[in-house]
């Protein structure tokens, strides 16, 4: 009781004998009211007639409530603390969290670099429901974003202000995707639709009909003839652009695909799917399998399954970012154990595949070492029974395959050395999960580069840097980070960014724009 006054010791006193008369603790009331001395009938005359528990009533648990409330707040607001001096850290230093780890080297990720801090620029208001994705314009200053209430909105990010509300879709607009010349734009909903719009008119031009659920994302190949979507129904579609004829249906996954990806030079396609899975195909042999299963199964390049919940998100890296990976040093490493297992007699072709494992099948380093032939535990692939048939065509296709020829050449050179071809260099494929963690692949031998852990909840979206030396992420925890992709690390933190959820970012030049559940986008200038 040291540091109450008399007074204070009377009212806890009182509190604490009315908590045990109100649970009907009445000897343990009467034993503490006898030992603390209480004086029940003069404090019911100084509280003007009324009793000393009317005047306390429940006082002992609404302290206690407070206090609970108030260490939540004091722990939440030694976390941002926290976080803070780490960012500052990091900002001083060149990026990283562990400066042990990066002492000696060249410095990184300084303010030239073009990155976005708080406070936000605007906070944009006029959707009515959670907002599905944001995608700023390839040229002009605005940015377009779909909404569950079933809207798409055309933004000048630059004045803050809304320029058109385009309406069509009966359903939650899921996605939206601009055309490579920024004349068009194309949607999709829940209402089983896709749709294409005319930005000089905001009138749909062209609907396009076919899949048998609500459709999750769609995209425009590179030059914009084609445009491919994927569906809840569990297949992907390829649609010709000018006439809306759908030219593929390839059933792709056991499950809702979540999202499609085209990479730059337009030569693969990534889906993502609630079964946990990325399938990367070669796009150009899937164009050409005039709806034949059995050629929409040789167009399958990679199966790659570690994340441990739904994927939602996708993205391809760009040249810039392949350069920047391809030096990490968490890549650098890796290619040395390679480099040594060569050495002991090892075949790059098949360093990344252990005898119990399918063509696909994601491993990593430490599954390689102890892997066993006929050994290790097999893994269920849920692309049908396309994936178990993969292997033995690999070898076959390789020849065939673009870059298929420096494969075989490859192989030739003396095992000692490790040669990166440009295509290995071009290929990797940033994900995202419900998991809370991103992963970057290197598709072409089906490999996870790095994991990317440090968001305290589900993993909504990605966007690369521009300079390739970051990827942005978003997510449920209403943050959003910056990862460092020369060494792993998050290099910055922007804490609640949104006051809900952050369901989508995107990023051009010196501008970041999000969308949130709490139906704002917000526009964040890059500094």
């Amino acid at each position: 009781m040291v540091g109450l006054t008399s007074k204070q010791k009377e009212e806890l006193n009182l509190a604490i004998h009315e908590y045990l008369v109100k649970n009907k603790f009445t000897q343990s009331a009467q034993l503490f009211a006898d030992e603390s001395c209480i004086d029940l009938e003069n404090s019911h005359k100084s509280n003007g007639g009324l009793s000393a528990h009317a005047s306390i009533k429940d006082v002992l648990e609404k302290k206690w409530t407070s206090v609970a409330k108030l260490k939540k707040q004091v722990m939440e607001l030694e976390k941002q603390n926290k976080q803070l001096k780490e960012q500052q850290i990091c900002e001083r230093c060149g990026g990283g969290q562990n400066l042990q780890q990066n002492s000696g080297g060249p410095m990184q990720g300084t303010a030239g670099d073009g990155l976005p801090k708080q406070p936000e620029k605007y906070s944009l208001l006029g959707h009515r429901q959670r907002i599905t994705k944001v995608q700023i314009h390839p040229t002009y200053s605005i940015v377009a974003s779909s909404s569950e209430d079933g809207s798409i909105k055309i933004w000048d990010y630059e004045q803050g202000e809304l320029e058109q509300t385009m309406r069509g879709h009966t359903g939650c607009v899921n996605y939206i995707a601009f055309h490579p010349n920024g004349k068009f734009i194309a949607s999709c909903a829940t209402d089983q639709t896709i749709k294409l719009w005319d930005l000089q008119t905001h009138t749909v031009y062209k609907t396009l009909q076919g899949h048998e659920h609500e459709v999750s994302c769609v995209d425009y190949l590179p030059g914009g003839d084609h445009i491919v979507s994927c569906s809840r129904d569990n297949t992907i579609k390829i649609w010709d652009s000018s006439s809306g004829f759908c030219q593929q249906t390839i059933p792709a996954h056991s499950d809702w695909i979540r999202k499609v990806a085209v990479n730059m030079k337009g030569s693969l396609l990534a889906s993502a799917s609630k079964d946990e899975s990325i399938i990367v195909w070669n796009l150009n042999r899937l164009k050409d399998a005039k709806n034949s299963i059995q050629q929409q199964q040789d167009s399958i390049i990679a199966v790659l399954r570690e994340h441990e919940n739904q994927i939602d998100c996708i993205v391809w890296a760009p040249t810039e970012a392949c350069l920047v990976i391809d030096n990490a040093d968490y890549n650098k490493s890796f290619i040395l154990s390679l480099q040594s297992s060569q050495a002991d007699g090892g075949d790059l072709s098949n360093s990344f595949l252990t005898p119990s494992q399918e063509v696909g099948q994601p491993n990593t380093q430490e599954e390689n070492k102890e892997a066993m032939p006929n050994g290790g535990k097999e893994e269920k692939l849920t692309a049908k029974e396309k994936v178990q048939q993969l292997k033995a065509k690999m070898q076959a296709r390789k020849k065939k395959d673009e870059g298929g020829a420096q494969f075989e050449e490859e192989k030739k050179q003396p095992q000692n050395q490790v040669v990166l071809s440009d295509d290995v260099q071009r290929d990797y494929l940033a994900s995202a999960a419900r998991d809370k963690v991103i992963k970057i692949w290197e598709v072409r031998n089906c490999r996870c580069v790095i994991t990317l852990s440090g968001h305290d909840n589900w993993v909504t979206d990605l966007v690369f840097h521009p300079n390739g030396k970051y990827l942005l992420s978003s997510s449920d925890d209403k943050s959003m980070r910056i990862w460092d992709l020369s060494n792993g690390r998050c290099y910055r933190k922007l804490i609640n960014a949104h006051d809900h959820f952050v369901s989508t970012i995107d990023m051009k030049a010196k501008v970041v724009v999000t969308g949130s559940v709490d139906k704002t986008l917000k526009v964040w200038t890059c500094r």
